[in-house]
């Protein structure tokens, strides 16, 4: 289930600048590294998946994976980018596609771009003209509800789900090298016949803020409590574990706890943190888990804005983050 959190209120404007020359880039890289993914095992080795979950549910996603890097060496007058591509098949379901069970598809996103994987290539990075030096992309794999869910189990044997490359194009593999292959290992279902936990969307307002309230890059503003509210959660399914993932780029150099503002935000240089009931930071995709005998649980967190760059700009900057459980 996915929650959207965070509306916020600061300011300012930036702009980003690719360049495009056209001309041959002529890469040159080492071979490609596979990196395979597990699906965490629930209850009895199995993903549980509720019978009544709705289509577009996340019942599972992995941790924030790195790939190992890849050196890269572009000669010539040409712009390189870094792509990624997936050969499974649509699933209906935007940007998530097929894993051979039924009502369940997998979705890819490149945390750092926050690009999503798709069957055509889709550019994550642009590397600087006559780049030489290492590519090492992070992923975070999560499965989604595709359809209605049927009682009883399935397995999945889908293997390769997603590859990045350097290309001379940004939308299309022409003198392409292969840097990283990313599998998803073999996976078991159950499906048991109750309706999974409930939980309405968080809006968390910060305020209007000024630059002044910031010291150096690091520095924060005063955090704001809020509640994530779990609702009739099923009593029959074991432990539940929850994670928060980011729906923007992960801003690097943070430990994973600051995201960046959406593209509608004019603000410049700061980003949005949360932390635990304790007031330390929360890695996004970080899981943390509630011991569940069914009924209703409370979540308490808190978020505050981040200085990511040497300077504040005034305007409205706004973030977002989705709230995923699993059943274990």
């Amino acid at each position: 289930m996915k929650t959207p959190l965070l509306k916020i209120v600061l300011a300012a404007v930036f702009a980003l600048l690719l360049v495009n020359p056209g001309a041959w880039a002529r890469c040159y890289a080492d071979d490609d590294e596979t990196t395979t993914i597990e699906v965490l095992a629930g209850s009895g080795g199995k993903l549980i998946v509720p019978t009544g979950s709705p289509v577009g549910t996340t019942v599972w996603s992995s941790p924030v994976v790195t790939l190992p890097p890849v050196s890269v060496d572009c000669r010539g007058q040409g712009q390189a980018y870094a792509v990624h591509a997936t050969s499974l098949q649509p699933s209906g379901v935007a940007n998530v596609y097929k894993t051979g069970i039924p009502y369940l598809g997998v979705r890819i996103v490149e945390v750092t771009s926050f690009t999503s994987v798709r069957n055509s290539p889709t550019r994550w990075a642009t590397p600087a003209l006559n780049f030489k030096g290492a590519l090492s992309p992070s992923y975070q794999v999560s499965l989604v509800v595709i359809a209605p869910v049927t009682a009883g189990g399935d397995s999945a044997s889908v293997g390769e789900i997603a590859f990045d490359y350097i290309s001379d194009s940004p939308d299309a593999l022409v003198n392409a090298r292969m840097l990283h292959r990313l599998r998803l290992k073999s996976f078991n279902t159950q499906t048991p016949g109750t309706a999974p936990c409930t939980t309405s969307d968080v809006t968390v307002n910060l305020g209007s803020r000024n630059a002044s309230e910031f010291g150096g890059p690091g520095s924060t503003t005063a955090a704001t409590d809020f509640t994530i509210e779990l609702r009739n959660c099923p009593s029959g399914a074991g432990r539940i574990a929850y994670q928060i993932d980011p729906a923007t780029a992960v801003v690097p150099g943070t430990g994973n706890t600051v995201v960046a503002l959406d593209a509608a935000s004019t603000a410049a240089g700061v980003g949005v943190q949360l932390l635990d009931a304790t007031g330390a930071p929360l890695a996004m995709a970080s899981k943390r888990t509630v011991a569940n005998s069914g009924g209703n649980y409370s979540i308490p967190l808190k978020a505050r804005y981040y200085k990511t760059g040497p300077t504040v700009g005034g305007g409205a900057a706004n973030s977002a983050m989705t709230f995923t459980i699993s059943y274990n």
